[in-house]
């Protein structure tokens, strides 16, 4: 897992207040790394409001940890080819 481009996992769960200012300052960084918000069985709108900042969002059925939430991110970059993996919090 080396030789794609990057992918930013951001393992997210009741972050619907947080996680805009979070993904805004990513872009604000790192605009060129795709970005995937893995939502962690939340009850609140964080889905909702990544869906609305231009990022892939991967949702879990019901809380199943930050591992778990990880995991998911990881599979997805292996299955799509990325070469690295960068894990931020969803509070920044």
């Amino acid at each position: 897992m080396t030789d794609g481009p990057t992918l930013v996992v951001v393992p997210a769960f009741q972050e619907e207040q947080s996680l805009p200012g979070t993904l805004k300052e990513l872009r604000d960084v790192v605009p060129h790394l795709d970005v995937l918000v893995v939502d962690d069985g939340s009850r609140d709108g964080t889905a909702r409001v990544a869906a609305t900042c231009n990022v892939t969002v991967a949702r879990l059925p019901f809380n199943l940890g930050v591992g778990a939430a990880v995991r998911t991110g990881l599979r997805y970059a292996v299955e799509g080819g990325y070469g690295r993996v960068v894990v931020v919090d969803a509070d920044g």
